[in-house]
């Protein structure tokens, strides 16, 4: 299994205290092959598509 988690890096710019919550991709190091990714929060299992 591979386990994606993530953070947040501030811009320096004014917090809205918004949670805005878009998409994002990723690129491994390793082909996944048939291994599942999970969320790294809760555990979720996380969708998969070719870029």
């Amino acid at each position: 299994m591979v386990v994606v988690t993530g953070g947040v890096t501030r811009d320096g710019g004014e917090c809205t205290d918004q949670l805005l919550i878009e998409p994002v991709s990723v690129t491994l190091t390793e082909p996944l092959g048939d291994r599942p990714v999970l969320d790294g929060l809760n555990g979720t299992l996380l969708p998969v598509g070719a870029a």
